[in-house]
């Protein structure tokens, strides 16, 4: 996995970053006394004599100025605008003079691809580009070598330590201002080897810590239990035997969840971050405020459809339910489609990248839409809206030329987190720990009044309780010694007590109710 065999090709790639960056930092070295002017200006209009009205003004500018000085573009905007204030009139010749030499020295500066006019962030660029050349001239030697050598180990040894200094590089380049990236292939090319590299170090750490134990499988599969049960204030009553079966279970669901959230939402951003990269902001923005409310506007659709009462009766409800999804599908994939056309118009070379990323968009966004339209209650919107704000989030996060992918890591493990705990009812469901829907004979006696009360009887016919489907009914018992409860939920199995909720939707009303009652073992007949 970590093996690769280098060519002639990479000892060019390699040379010829270096002379760019060498051409770059020679411009910088020959501007620098356009940045030491404008400092020194500055200081000048600052402790010359002017009159009170005079040194109002001139600390109105520099307090502005400096917000805008590290972009060159910015600053030559607001200097242009600020000569053309009515009260710009007030200020002396030798004042005026000296704002048009900030100006000019700007423009010069601008003209050169110089794009900042701090002197600290010029230092720190210099540094930057010092230590790229620097890291870049050991990385000529390890592909030197790789290449003369014919060791397999003394070449996997070589590009472990390339890779290293790959992510180094990146660091590097991620810290700079997003124009002084102009060369997209080697760009792309360092982020591909510094995430190579993060790979293999958290393989390795995993390794060496024994987190892929079965040991470890069955804690973190019993994490993602415990917000279920902390909720309930409950212990479960398991078998000894089955814990560590059924913890793994839950790991193994949890784990898959996680890797495919991951792959999907980090794929998303790495062939935006290709696909996008030579369109302009507005564009990109354009393109995730209009995604945003088309999803945000489908998100309201059923419960406004379900509000109305469009539909005369359950089949219709799931029948329009169908044809609304269809619509919005299609919909939702001619936009798609008409944005990546004009982002393949501004990068000719990356067709694949962008079809790729509408595709995991189209992907992402359709399992926001199965959610809504077939598994929402009244309080959907509570679950739904957060997954496309952070949906928005992530996909705002790739709106600059640098592909952070570590913050958007970062990002989305607090989201998952988010996610895993707030689903912590559906793995114990998935494995049968609690949370399950079960038929149960429960003797009459020990059934609160309140639940025999409920008008929830089962229908004898299948079609008559498609509303019903996922609500407890009570099947007709002709021995009157037992209810039989269809669908009932049980919570959680402790201490010898079934804790049981019934989730009611009574036929002569609208609203679902839930209702907790729990029994003793020994009362449950089957």
């Amino acid at each position: 996995m970590f093996e690769r065999n280098f060519t002639y090709k990479d000892l060019e790639q390699v040379e010829t970053e270096i002379e760019n960056i060498h051409e770059a930092l020679a411009n910088v070295y020959n501007n620098k006394s356009c940045i030491w002017k404008i400092s020194r200006t500055l200081d000048k209009l600052k402790n010359s004599n002017f009159s009170s009205e005079e040194e109002y003004l001139i600390d109105v500018f520099e307090s502005r100025y400096v917000k805008c000085m590290n972009r060159t573009n910015e600053a030559i905007n607001f200097l242009q605008k600020f000569t053309k204030r009515k009260d710009f009139k007030i200020l002396s010749n030798t004042a005026r003079d000296l704002i048009d030499e900030i100006e000019q020295h700007l423009l010069i500066l601008e003209q050169k691809d110089i794009y900042y006019t701090n002197k600290i962030m010029f230092r720190g660029i210099i540094i930057k580009y010092i230590k790229s050349i620097r890291i870049l001239k050991i990385q000529k030697e390890i592909v030197k070598k790789s290449i003369k050598t014919i060791d397999i180990e003394d070449k996997k040894k070589l590009y472990i330590k390339f890779l290293k200094n790959e992510s180094e590089i990146y660091r590097i380049y991620n810290n700079l201002p997003d124009k002084f990236i102009k060369d997209k292939k080697t760009y792309i090319s360092h982020v591909s080897n510094s995430m190579l590299s993060d790979a293999k170090e958290i393989i390795a750490k995993g390794i060496k810590y024994k987190i892929f134990s079965v040991l470890n499988f069955v804690v973190f599969g019993a994490l993602l239990c415990i917000p279920y049960f902390l909720e309930l204030k409950r212990v479960p009553e398991i078998s000894i035997g089955s814990i560590p079966i059924s913890l793994v279970a839950v790991f193994a669901i949890g784990i898959s969840l996680t890797l495919y959230l991951y792959i999907l939402v980090f794929l998303q951003n790495y062939f935006l971050f290709r696909g996008w990269y030579e369109s302009k902001n507005k564009v990109k923005l354009c393109f995730m405020g209009i995604d945003f409310s088309m999803i945000l506007l489908m998100t309201f659709i059923p419960v406004i459809h379900d509000k109305l009462n469009l539909s005369s009766s359950s089949y219709e409800h799931i029948r329009d339910a169908g044809c609304l999804l269809k619509i919005c599908l299609t919909l939702h994939a001619i936009f798609l489609l008409s944005f990546s056309y004009k982002f393949w118009r501004d990068n000719k070379d990356e067709l694949s990248d962008i079809l790729l990323a509408a595709l995991l968009i189209f992907i992402s966004d359709l399992l926001i839409l199965l959610v809504i339209y077939f598994n929402y209650t009244d309080d959907y919107i509570l679950v739904v809206i957060p997954m496309v704000l952070l949906s928005f989030m992530i996909r705002f996060l790739q709106i600059s030329k640098k592909f952070s992918y570590r913050y958007i890591l970062f990002v989305l493990s607090f989201v998952v987190f988010v996610l895993l705990s707030s689903a912590s009812g559906f793995f114990v469901r998935a494995v049968g720990l609690a949370n399950y829907q079960i038929d149960l004979d429960i003797r009459k006696d020990n059934i609160p009044e309140y639940i025999l009360n409920l008008n929830i009887k089962c229908q004898s016919k299948a079609s008559e309780d498609i509303e019903f489907i996922k609500y407890t009914c009570i099947l007709d018992d002709k021995s009157g010694l037992a209810i039989k409860f269809k669908n009932i939920l049980v919570k959680v199995k402790s201490d010898g007590k079934y804790w049981l909720e019934v989730a009611s939707k009574d036929r002569n009303e609208s609203e679902i109710d839930n209702y907790r009652f729990w029994v003793s073992e020994k009362n449950i007949i089957n």
